[in-house]
């Protein structure tokens, strides 16, 4: 049985929530993650990070004493990323260096001729060992220092070179052409959850560093069971069920009806992980449109699939754009099964 009351209340279960219950725990708070079907991230997009997130979480677990995320190497394998660009195929595998390569020889818009001359004079591995260093400083002084400002690190890379080359990229999304306008809403589609035609600074230079950036692809399912294992051993309960009702007053959710044995528990404050959705009962601060997606599968056979398996494949051609259906990706497994959404 439940306690009757918490401290905090966690609903949706995935790696995430399950890293939020571990910090509230170790902050002494009475935690209780709700499992609920109804509440999950749609597309699975948080399955697939950068190195930047990637560095935040192995910070987190050595700041936190978190085992799972202080092995989060054990849990990711490299994904590459398919850009199928207006007859153009690019490839961005695990090397930032050659990732920018790839982009200055298929889409040489994005940077200054002067740049790209330059390019084969610098020391690929120099560049990106740089690269990573910068990283993972970057990770622990958002977690170590209140003031730290990720504005002003854009602003002032202590990596010259990759200075000149995000400069010039920011200035390239920034401009009026319409390749400019579909790479800056691809990387968007890529890498957020939320989409627009405006520009800000740091989402550019975020946009930025995770095209050129190594991704991963988590095994969510061995992750959350040692998080969860974590999470159980710090004195954290678990629930399987659905919420009936949410007990809302004064507009502060108060408790939550489980369809369950437990009935009503008593929240004191409650952390939301799932898809936003019209049927639950509180808004988001931000005005949004939200999109729906179509996923399909099937099975494959031919030849090619032994190069494309496990790469992220994504489809935007010009033609599409501010259409219905402007973004599309899939994945092939190893036994040729296709996965689109």
């Amino acid at each position: 049985m439940l306690k009757s009351q918490y401290n905090r209340n966690i609903v949706g279960q995935n790696y995430i929530s399950l890293i939020q219950g571990i910090l509230s725990l170790k902050s002494n708070h009475s935690t209780l993650l709700i499992n609920d079907s109804n509440s999950v991230f749609a597309n699975q997009w948080y399955l697939n990070i950068g190195y930047c997130e990637r560095a935040i979480l192995s910070q987190l677990g050595i700041e936190l004493s978190i085992d799972a995320l202080t092995d989060i190497d054990s849990y990711l394998v490299e994904q590459n990323t398919l850009l199928y660009l207006n007859q153009k195929l690019l490839e961005m595998g695990g090397s930032p260096y050659i990732n920018i390569k790839e982009i200055a020889r298929k889409i040489p818009e994005c940077f200054s001729d002067i740049f790209i001359e330059k390019l084969d004079e610098l020391d690929a591995q120099a560049f990106d060992q740089k690269f990573f260093e910068l990283l993972d400083r970057m990770a622990k002084n958002s977690l170590d220092n209140e003031d730290f400002k990720l504005s002003e690190l854009f602003n002032n890379l202590d990596h010259q070179e990759l200075q000149i080359c995000l400069d010039g990229f920011k200035k390239f999304v920034e401009s009026d052409s319409l390749i400019a306008k579909q790479i800056h809403f691809v990387n968007q589609v890529l890498f957020q959850t939320v989409f627009s035609s405006g520009f800000q600074d740091l989402e550019s230079s975020y946009l930025f560093l995770s095209l050129i950036s190594p991704r991963y692809k988590i095994d969510e399912a061995s992750l959350c069971e040692e998080l969860l294992y974590e999470y159980r051993l710090l004195g954290g309960d678990l629930k399987a069920a659905n919420i009936d009702a949410w007990g809302i007053k004064n507009q502060k959710l108060e408790y939550v009806q489980l369809n369950s044995i437990d009935g009503n528990v008593k929240v004191e404050k409650t952390y939301f992980f799932g898809q936003d959705s019209h049927l639950l009962p509180f808004e988001s601060r931000i005005e949004k449109v939200v999109f729906k997606s179509i996923y399909l599968s099937c099975q494959l056979e031919h030849d090619f699939i032994e190069y494309f398996k496990h790469k992220r494949i994504v489809f935007a051609p010009q033609n599409r754009m501010g259409s219905d259906f402007p973004f599309w990706e899939i994945t092939i497994d190893e036994s040729g099964k296709l996965f689109a959404i």
